[in-house]
């Protein structure tokens, strides 16, 4: 892996900057005109550098009138079917399914830790849509009046989350405790927040989750609307992923991210936990996982 990738392919590059841009602009000042123009200079970008095709637009713009439509009085069969619309071309995205879509692979069989599997390193176009068109057009995002008691109780119920996974971690022999400061720190830490963190809890969470929750609407629901989405989780994780031990740190970890949004109703509060949790692992303990 190299730094260098960015210098040698300057327009590609300045695709994902805009697009980090976009995100970081829904906290500055959530309106269409300022993430719309971040947006449309990626595209451009990313055109330009030969990261996307021009039918990669098809998919999108399905996805984003999705969940326009969701912002409206839609309900019962109608708004099943949208919802289904926006899942499923997520989970494409998700899972690279869409041709047109050209990511970088910064880096191959990288040895993070000893004895740990390799691992590469993506920096991917399509993923972060999945929860880039969430959080611009329906996803309650945190405001400044309930910022202090969510941010106690954020603090709380991540700092007992990640002590959590990472005991479980260690007792199902995943990991084991490795201080260390890899050469790829930099691109990891901003690859992983704006191009993995944010996305998933914003597709997880902020969309599917709360989805559920409203669409069964009974005393249960939140738990149960945390549980589902938690097994989706795992079960996406499984194909990549066969052992056992791994999917089950997967459920559980889900459920402390969907718990957390629960408990605060701030996307802004799983997407800390989610984050910081990946963060520690990736500093303290093996990555990405015992042989």
């Amino acid at each position: 892996m190299t730094y260098f990738t960015f210098i040698h392919h300057p327009i590609a590059s300045l695709a994902f900057i805009s697009l980090i841009l976009a995100f970081i602009s829904l906290w500055v000042h959530r309106k269409p005109w300022l993430w719309g123009s971040f947006l449309a200079l990626s595209f451009i970008f990313a055109f330009i550098g030969k990261l996307i095709d021009l039918k990669i637009f098809v998919a999108l713009a399905l996805l984003c009138g999705a969940h326009l439509a969701l912002t409206s009085t839609l309900k019962g069969i109608v708004r099943m079917i949208v919802m289904g619309v926006a899942f499923f071309i997520s989970i494409a995205l998700l899972a690279h399914f869409f041709p047109g879509f050209h990511n970088w692979k910064l880096g191959e069989n990288l040895q993070i830790s000893k004895d740990a599997y390799p691992y590469s390193l993506y920096l991917n176009y399509d993923k972060p849509f999945i929860g880039f068109f969430p959080l611009a057009i329906s996803i309650p995002l945190l405001s400044r009046m309930h910022l202090r008691m969510v941010v106690l109780k954020t603090l709380a119920l991540t700092a007992l989350g990640v002590m959590i996974l990472m005991i479980l971690a260690l007792y199902l022999h995943l990991v084991d405790i490795d201080l260390k400061f890899p050469h790829i720190t930099a691109i990891w830490l901003i690859s992983n927040l704006f191009f993995v963190t944010i996305p998933e809890e914003a597709f997880f969470r902020g969309f599917l989750q709360r989805e559920i929750d409203q669409s069964l609407n009974t005393k249960w629901s939140g738990t149960a609307s945390v549980i589902i989405v938690s097994l989706l989780f795992a079960l996406l994780h499984f194909s990549f992923v066969h052992d056992l031990g791994f999917l089950s740190l997967a459920f559980i970890a889900s459920l402390i991210y969907g718990g957390v949004y629960q408990a605060t109703r701030s996307i802004e509060s799983s997407i800390f936990c989610h984050y910081l949790f990946n963060v520690v692992h990736f500093f303290c303990f093996t990555y990405p996982a015992l042989k």
